[in-house]
């Protein structure tokens, strides 16, 4: 393991800390199909009722529950002087992002992540402080937007490139009334993004359309956009 190193802050908001750690990846490839189920899950609920969360935290909510629903991911892990749920919440990102002019500011947080085990093996003694810091690379991470255009979907991609994410899972939906062009450019960006160069990175997708009388859809492992009439039956 490799000793905390700092960065400085551009901005004099504090410091950033590179992490102590990365969750193992070996284990990490095994759950992947269970991550997977919950964020189509997430999905499959929204085709079929778009307007059972009204903001974009209810959305973080039910899948975080159906992350620790999910076998060993709401399971603890034990990190030596901290045992924390494997699913967490509000992550801090594992890199400072560059400013316009070069400086370096405070780390964001991720939506969602999940933890694990040590990439060596050997539990370490991960204080209460580090572990708050969130000093620990996590294994997957989740970034949602509800009712977001492309800008917001292009940053959170950024950020998990720029945090050299392993296996990140970015979801996009919306309600908005989008006129066609602009889903035009949502889905051109799909689809040019999210090949092979970056297959770490999987996106989810669906988007209201028709003046609420259809959903335009992809979930992840699916390798084109789908379109389903949205039910009035209630889930």
């Amino acid at each position: 393991m490799s000793r905390t190193s700092r960065e400085a802050s551009g901005n004099g908001a504090g410091e950033a800390r590179y992490p102590l750690f990365a969750v193992d990846e070996g284990w990490v490839e095994k759950r992947l199909p269970n991550v997977e189920a919950s964020i189509n899950q997430l999905i499959d609920e929204f085709c079929k009722n778009p307007y059972l969360h009204r903001v974009e935290h209810s959305l973080h909510c039910e899948l975080y529950g159906h992350l620790v629903a999910s076998g060993e991911l709401g399971e603890t892990q034990d990190y030596g002087l901290v045992r924390p749920r494997r699913v967490q919440k509000e992550w801090p990102e594992t890199a400072s992002r560059q400013t316009q002019d070069g400086t370096f500011r405070k780390r964001g947080n991720f939506d969602l992540v999940v933890l694990g085990p040590p990439e060596d093996g050997t539990p370490p003694s991960l204080d209460p402080e580090n572990f708050q810091l969130g000093l620990i690379k996590p294994g997957v991470v989740i970034e949602i937007g509800l009712d977001y255009g492309l800008a917001h979907l292009k940053a959170d991609f950024e950020k998990m490139t720029n945090s050299g994410v392993r296996h990140g899972y970015l979801i996009h939906l919306s309600r908005l009334p989008h006129h066609g062009e602009t889903v035009n450019h949502v889905e051109n960006w799909i689809t040019t993004h999210m090949g092979k160069e970056h297959e770490g990175i999987q996106l989810a997708y669906a988007q209201v359309i028709e003046d609420g009388r259809a959903v335009r859809y992809r979930k992840l492992g699916e390798p084109t956009i789908n379109s389903i009439r949205i039910s009035n039956t209630p889930l």
